[in-house]
């Protein structure tokens, strides 16, 4: 388990570099943001998710777990954007806890 999770992390961060070196922006969500903003609940589960896209997007069967992930990710993503909410570049000296909230250093 360790392992998957320590491969999965070099995958993501390979993933990161490959789009930043070719000057594209990126933006993180954790499964929780998704989570409540696609289902109202950050504990949601997969079933879920799955049935909320297939109510938000009108799709007659729900997807598959992985496929509902991605649209999810898109769709929070999205909202995000429209919103004008994406996380913003902390001022010097800032950082933030695992849960969002901000903290100085």
């Amino acid at each position: 388990m360790l392992t998957q999770r320590l491969n999965s992390g070099r995958q993501g961060g390979a993933a990161i570099c490959a789009a930043v070196n070719q000057q594209l922006l990126v933006h993180e969500y954790t499964a929780t943001q998704i989570k409540k903003a696609v289902v109202g609940n950050g504990h949601a589960s997969k079933a879920q998710i799955q049935y909320m896209m297939s109510v938000m997007l009108k799709l007659p069967e729900p997807p598959v777990e992985d496929a509902a992930d991605a649209l999810a990710c898109a769709l929070t993503h999205a909202n995000h954007q429209s919103l004008g909410t994406t996380i913003q570049r902390l001022p010097e000296g800032m950082r933030t806890s695992r849960r969002g909230g901000r903290y100085s250093r």
